[in-house]
């Protein structure tokens, strides 16, 4: 696809729902995508990954808080993952000849602290990593989910570090 085919491809994947409150949208929506006109299109397996982490973390988060959390990531192909500085083998870009089932997803509940919403997945959600992130104004939530032998990581980035919290 071209980046003009992915740009409409995001004006339809709006409606198409995943979940009661989110669409394939909110999988392959990134501003950095568009502002360096990086094709982002996921395919079938990618959006199925995806499922995991909207049925398991983000629906939850948006019953609990009353509120939809704001998806800045969910899926990034190799060439946008490069782009934000990902690392190679970010759970953002599984499904990418990796046969990985898993997927993960940064985001914010607006009005609610980040560690509130850390601490409420911790106690309640199954999750494989749940991280505190970080960098100079911006802050949000990552957090995985795999199909099987999740490790209910908890971790914050500090200054460069992953330090268990």
């Amino acid at each position: 696809m071209s980046f003009e085919d992915y740009q409409n491809y995001l004006i339809e994947a709006k409606n198409e729902k995943i979940s009661q409150n989110f669409t394939v949208f909110d999988i392959c929506n990134s501003e950095t995508a568009i502002e360096k006109k990086i094709d982002n299109t996921p395919d079938a397996q990618i959006i199925k990954n995806a499922e995991m982490v909207i049925n398991a973390i983000l629906e939850p988060c948006t019953k609990h808080f009353l509120f939809k959390p704001i998806v800045h990531c969910i899926y990034r192909n190799n060439v946008l993952n490069t782009a934000v500085g990902g690392v190679k083998d970010s759970q953002h870009c599984s499904g990418i000849n990796s046969g990985k089932i898993e997927s993960a997803a940064d985001f914010t509940v607006v009005g609610v602290p980040d560690i509130i919403v850390v601490n409420y997945i911790r106690k309640n959600l199954v999750f494989d990593q749940l991280i505190l992130e970080s960098e100079g104004n911006n802050h949000w939530v990552h957090c995985s989910v795999k199909a099987s032998g999740n490790r209910k990581e908890v971790l914050k980035y500090s200054m460069g570090k992953y330090v268990a919290i």
